[in-house]
């Protein structure tokens, strides 16, 4: 394509990998050179010129003629790369390698930009997907058993202890200024290890971890030490729950779990339809693309060990997994090709299927969310613009609709 005084083209292509080339007009570049030269011209100070009056020789003599031959390719790379993509469609995945193709001495102006971009690919039919999935589990006893405790524990009471030193499992009340707040004591935890083994009224220096990864230095004074107290699983606990009797309560968690259990076999099913289009679709990946997923997640859970309040090192996590670093990488790599197989074949059903959300229909959507969590609508739409998360939440809600495509259109079959 031709652009006034400069043309670009596709000089090769494959199914991740795009070099382009753009060919910029002598009179481009040479109007470039002149822009450089005026401006040099205004901004150096040379003894016997005044400034905006140096001659363009005089400086090709006293900085040599690459450097400003240099800057104007520098900019006009800058220029015409952007709008090479745009007229070639194109949009790349990783930074361009930019490679100058014409000589020093070349009136014109030719360099290439090899990038890394999506492939193109067809998806096959997804629509009536036979799948043939294990039958859904029944509840079992112990399901109903852990229910049960996990009943037991929203309804447990913290009663004061009858000791006066902090001990390993403790729940200690500290206080720091006017603000007194309930902690464990964990000797694998930086603050609430320097707890244990000190008497109530005691003050105790640690670091408090800030909302970022600083510390700040703090007195905390242990003012009570408390246990957590279980109630009795019977029909006293059931009436605090919400149900006549202990009989209700077990009927009550039973339905419970077998709904819950249904939404997680429903999901599983649509996650397993998808991977069953992934492995249809011949779906190559940019390999830089793919590297640098792996290695920003993979550096985001490495920091993770660097916090304040972690509880190991990464070291020690290391040598708990029995793995390596390279073993880790490796392992990102594979979750990061798998992921963004799901996410290409996600968004090429979106567009086949012409699935859109606009900002009202979002809006009616996470307020909808919001009231179904129990939270303020307002606040939450209000949030998800805020920490810039709006074009996530659309995307996972038109991914949602793709899955129940999936699902409503596929012959699913119960079998061992």
């Amino acid at each position: 394509m031709v652009n006034n005084q400069a043309s670009y083209k596709i000089k090769e292509r494959s199914a991740t990998a795009v070099t382009v080339e753009v060919s910029i007009d002598p009179q481009l570049l040479k109007d470039r050179l002149g822009a450089i030269y005026d401006r040099y011209s205004r901004e150096v100070s040379i003894p016997g010129f005044r400034k905006g009056h140096v001659p363009h020789s005089f400086l090709e003599t006293r900085f040599g003629k690459e450097v400003f031959l240099q800057d104007a390719r520098e900019q006009l790379q800058k220029e015409h790369l952007p709008k090479a993509l745009a007229e070639l469609e194109l949009s790349p995945v990783s930074p361009p390698e930019l490679k100058t193709i014409s000589a020093e001495e070349d009136p014109s102006f030719v360099f290439e930009a090899s990038l890394a971009v999506l492939p193109e690919f067809e998806l096959p039919d997804y629509r009536g997907i036979e799948l043939a999935v294990p039958p859904g589990d029944k509840v079992a006893e112990e399901d109903i058993e852990a229910a049960l405790e996990e009943t037991q524990r929203q309804h447990a009471t913290l009663v004061p202890k009858d000791r006066k030193t902090v001990s390993e499992g403790d729940i200690v009340s500290v206080k720091a200024g006017e603000e007194e707040w309930d902690m464990r004591a964990s000797r694998g935890h930086p603050v609430t290890s320097r707890l244990i083994g000190n008497d109530i009224g005691v003050t105790v220096e640690v670091d408090l971890p800030t909302s970022g990864e600083n510390v700040v230095p703090a007195e905390l004074t242990i003012v009570g030490i408390k246990e957590i107290e279980l109630p009795e699983i019977d029909d006293e606990l059931a009436k605090d729950a919400g149900y006549e009797d202990l009989a209700m309560l077990r009927e009550g968690l039973t339905d419970e779990i077998e709904e819950r259990g249904a939404r997680q076999r429903e999901q599983d099913i649509k996650v397993k339809l998808l991977d069953w289009v992934v492995r249809q679709t011949d779906l190559p990946l940019p390999q830089p693309l793919v590297d640098q997923v792996a290695a920003e997640e993979f550096t985001k859970f490495k920091q993770s060990f660097e916090h304040p309040g972690a509880a190991t090192t990464f070291a020690d996590y290391l040598e708990e997994e029995d793995k390596d670093e390279e073993t880790m990488r490796t392992e990102y790599k594979r979750r990061a090709e798998k992921r963004l197989r799901r996410e290409l074949v996600l968004r090429r059903i979106v567009e086949k299927e012409g699935l859109q959300i606009d900002d009202a229909g979002l809006d009616e959507i996470a307020r909808k969310d919001a009231e179904g969590e129990g939270k303020d609508p307002l606040r939450f739409v209000a949030q998800l613009k805020a920490d810039e998360h709006w074009e996530d939440f659309r995307r996972a809600k038109l991914n949602e609709r793709v899955f129940s495509i999936l699902y409503a259109e596929a012959k699913i079959k119960e079998g061992e």
